[in-house]
């Protein structure tokens, strides 16, 4: 969000002060860049913290808030994610699995918090879990990803239009003085 704002800032006020008046045009180009900026944002912000190495420490011991410092460009909005590994066979083979907790954070205070289980086959690097989850909106992980981009993206999207109406109020005053 603070990002969104701050890039939005830069980019908008030179277009401002270049131009005295805007038209439908250069406006549709100041929101696709802020929807496109936004959007992007949201998904490194989440994408970052909900695939893990599955080899790495940090996944195995629990806690795991992403890999800096793309976890945080949607900060003060941000996810964590709790894993509690354990290891099952089953008859066909084996497979990793255990409890999961999503943390949501609006600038450090959990804001919200999503329970259930993932898995995944042994396998060395980035994999994609496969998440199940008990909350009666979000029971599968790709409803809850949609979820958590659209809630992210929207944030980001706040965040950069005050970035606009900051560079449209500055734009103003300069050209007034």
């Amino acid at each position: 969000m603070l990002l969104a704002f701050v890039l939005v800032v830069c980019f908008t006020l030179p277009f401002l002060l270049w131009k005295q008046m805007l038209d439908r045009r250069e406006w549709a180009i100041i929101v696709a860049f802020v929807s496109l900026l936004s959007l992007l944002l949201s998904f490194i912000s989440v994408w970052s913290v909900w695939t893990p190495y599955v080899t790495n420490l940090d996944f195995h011991g629990g806690e795991f808030d992403g890999y800096l410092p793309w976890s945080k460009l949607s900060y003060p909005f941000y996810l964590s994610v709790y894993h509690t590994p354990f290891i099952r066979l089953l008859y066909d083979g084996m497979y990793i699995t255990g409890d999961v907790s999503f943390s949501i954070f609006l600038t450090n205070a959990k804001a919200m918090e999503v329970n259930g289980t993932f898995s995944y086959p042994p396998v060395f690097g980035r994999a994609p879990l496969s998440y199940s989850l008990n909350f009666p909106l979000f029971n599968s992980g790709e409803t809850f990803f949609t979820f958590l981009l659209t809630l992210f993206t929207f944030f980001n999207i706040i965040g950069a239009m005050l970035g606009i109406l900051l560079a449209y109020t500055l734009a103003k005053k300069e050209r007034l003085s």
